[in-house]
């Protein structure tokens, strides 16, 4: 054989055995000055060499300076890689926010890292920042932190101390601005900036509410609790009393400015946690009590793409990243917090950072608003915004608290809402009302006086079709309470199952009554076949509402961006968007065929007038059921305007065919008996007046007689002759 090919033989197996496995990662940072990634980068390819690892990272670094990106559009470039199942990155850094919204993406490093690694973490703090459906989907790489920053030289001037409460800082920034006031005529001094710009305004006061809780332990206060209000107050009040408008809104710019002059007019400012601040004291956000702080965490996690074809390489890259040699010799160094707490026990990890400012957060907590609604823009600039009209325009604190609370709530008609549960109880009461004088009316079925006027359907047929009719309403009780897959199919059953059977029995009699003798009249005429024809539509019924739970109803929320979101049923795969279709089809087709019948049957005398009523049924049922239609079709964005729509539906539509149908005929019956009755009395009257008169005129005597009126009131009325 050509030795020349065993050459290259030769050379294919030693370039293949001594390739590299090139791992990429994706990061991005808002100042390339404070870039933390390269290093990390360079630091592993030299350790990959020292350990002959074979394996070398990239990484592809966005950044204001070098792209047109932003962290939304960086946001939207990974939302868009992963939904497509890229391969092109193995690592990617992302805000701790997004971990639900990525975390079907991403690898379960429980599977790749081993547990001694792990357990380097605190797990109740990854379960809460890094977990997605049970599975570890990322490390913490690094944490940011707001710190108080207090004015050295002006605390020492006046001797006072950092203040561990607000108003602790109130009342010592107030003291030092009445001071300089007047012994230095400064009239410009900031006594507490608020960092409630477009940047920083979400997170600035959401830490401010976080610091009203009892300990730091406690979860963060909810919307519409006493904490949160004080805690709101008091906010207004530090802008009103030590600080202003414009130095609120003021930017980052202006902060930074501040922190680094020597000359500064601040006496304390809100800023993210620096390792270098010469003028400045640093210390963890006060609050409302002592012990207890604002800060929290926010945490940029490392992940492994589920798609990589790397994930065995893309480990060892992020095991060096997380270890804790690299959290305390490049994280850390660089002005960074690492998650690994042990490492502030550390004093030389304590003479590069400052320890104290984490210390006093523990034990950490993130922000625990929905993490996916609170990573997205728009929610934050809307949180912002309702806060902003609190704090700027004087709007209602309990209005404003309101907006908050509908931008994350998702509203239902609830008995245990405070808000819903007189519709509730509303809808229930009527729902049970409503149902007991339908079967309970049932019995003039068996009432010899009233059953002729029930005579156009056998007594069984008018059971089913009365209880279809109730079966029907029933679907207004789905609307109460969460909505579920479940209940959407419930929904759908109960109200096509419902309408099935009280129209059947109506159109098995008009195909008996149809004029011209056909093959089906004949057939359905016979007794036996009456419950074949009705038991071949139930069947029919349970088989194509049973297809549709091989595409289930998914749950989606409707988010109102000025309103109160809210859950709806949605059929996204086509397959269940076709068997829902027939399904409805097959109910207007069954409507559509009832018109012709009462059209060709208008004028059959012996059941002229049920046509009549019937007519009225069936157009009410046809309008109710095109509306329902509509209402989950368009895109409705008022919770209360689509929610009543269709419990009002149920109940318009299931009254009408009750009384179209049934209850007319006991009206009619009351109303027939009532004129029967008077017609009898008065009858009566007459024939007893008439022999009265009659007795009168044989017994008069002298010239004298009576008239007897009314058969009651007898008065004589004597004539003498003259």
């Amino acid at each position: 054989m050509n030795p020349l090919f065993y050459l290259v033989l030769i050379l294919l197996h030693l370039y293949y055995t001594n390739a590299e496995t090139v791992v990429k990662a994706i990061a991005f940072i808002y100042d390339e000055k404070s870039e933390i990634y390269t290093p990390l980068i360079n630091a592993f390819n030299e350790y990959s060499k020292e350990k002959n690892l074979d394996i070398r990272a990239e990484l592809v670094l966005l950044t204001p300076q070098n792209s047109t990106s932003s962290v939304d559009s960086y946001g939207s470039l990974i939302d868009h890689l992963l939904q497509n199942k890229s391969r092109k990155y193995d690592i990617y850094f992302y805000y701790g926010g997004y971990t639900t919204k990525y975390g079907e993406h991403l690898a379960d490093l429980k599977e790749y890292v081993p547990k001694d690694h792990l357990n380097l973490y605190n797990y109740d703090y990854l379960e809460y920042c890094n977990v997605y459906k049970d599975q570890l989907v990322g490390l913490p790489l690094y944490l940011d932190i707001n710190a108080l920053y207090s004015n050295i030289g002006l605390l020492q001037k006046y001797n006072k101390t950092v203040p561990k409460t607000w108003d602790e800082m109130i009342d010592t920034a107030k003291y030092i601005i009445e001071k300089e006031k007047k012994f230095n005529n400064k009239t410009e001094l900031i006594g507490y900036n608020g960092c409630f710009n477009e940047q920083n305004g979400s997170l600035s006061v959401y830490e401010f509410i976080h610091s009203f809780r009892e300990s730091n332990s406690d979860p963060h206060p909810e919307h519409k609790s006493q904490a949160t209000k004080d805690a709101l107050m008091k906010y207004k009040q530090i802008k009103d009393e030590i600080s202003s408008d414009s130095s609120f809104l003021s930017n980052d710019e202006f902060t930074t400015g501040n922190l680094f002059s020597p000359f500064s007019n601040a006496i304390f400012l809100k800023f993210w946690y620096l390792p270098v601040s010469p003028f400045f004291y640093q210390s963890a956000l006060p609050g409302k009590k002592e012990g207890v702080s604002g800060s929290v965490v926010l945490a940029t996690n490392v992940a492994i793409c589920k798609y990589s074809k790397n994930k065995k390489a893309a480990t060892e890259v992020l095991k060096f990243f997380t270890s804790r040699e690299t959290q305390k010799n490049i994280i850390i160094p660089n002005g960074l917090f690492s998650s690994l707490y042990d490492l502030y026990s550390d004093p030389e990890v304590c003479k590069v950072i400052n320890c104290d400012v984490i210390k006093a957060v523990q034990p950490m907590s993130s922000i625990n608003i929905n993490k996916d609604d609170f990573g997205d823009s728009d929610y934050v600039d809307q949180y912002r915004m309702n806060f902003h009209d609190y704090l700027f325009n004087n709007k209602s604190l309990d209005v404003v608290i309101k907006k908050i609370d509908d931008m994350l709530a998702i509203h239902t008609i609830s008995v245990s809402s405070d808000e819903t549960n007189v519709i509730a109880i509303i809808v229930i009461v009527l729902y049970s009302v409503l149902a007991a004088i339908m079967v309970l009316s049932l019995g003039v079925l068996f009432s010899n006086k009233l059953k002729v006027r029930f005579q156009f359907l056998p007594a069984d047929f008018w059971i089913i079709s009365v209880l279809g009719t109730v079966m029907f309403m029933s679907s207004v009780l789905t609307y109460i309470g969460n909505v579920s897959s479940f209940k959407c199919h419930l929904n759908i059953f109960l109200m096509t199952m419902g309408l099935l059977l009280n129209i059947s029995p109506i159109l098995y009699k008009l195909i008996c009554e149809y004029p011209k003798e056909n093959k089906c009249s004949t057939w359905i005429k016979e007794n036996k076949n009456r419950y074949i024809y009705i038991v071949a539509l139930v069947l029919m019924e349970l088989i194509i509402n049973g297809m549709l739970l091989i595409t289930p109803y998914k749950v989606e929320t409707e988010k109102v961006s000025s309103g109160e979101n809210f859950d709806k049923c949605v059929q996204r795969k086509t397959g269940g968007k076709i068997i829902s279709g027939i399904l409805f089809s097959i109910h207007l087709l069954i409507l559509i065929v009832i018109s012709f019948l009462i059209y060709s049957e208008w004028n059959i005398e012996h059941i002229s007038v049920d046509v009549k009523f019937l007519m009225g049924n069936i157009f009410i049922v046809i309008l109710s059921f095109v509306i329902y239609i509509v209402m989950n079709l368009i895109d409705t964005s008022v919770f209360f305007l689509y929610t009543i729509s269709l419990i009002s539906i149920g109940f318009v539509a299931a009254i009408s065919t009750y009384f179209f149908t049934y209850a007319f005929r006991i009206f009619l019956t009351l109303m027939y008996n009532e004129e029967e009755e008077a017609s009898q009395q008065f009858l009566k009257k007459i024939i007893r007046n008439t022999k009265d008169f009659s007795t009168d005129r044989n017994t008069t005597t002298n010239g004298t007689f009576s008239i007897s009126s009314n058969g009651a009131n007898e008065s004589a009325i004597a004539i003498k002759s003259s």
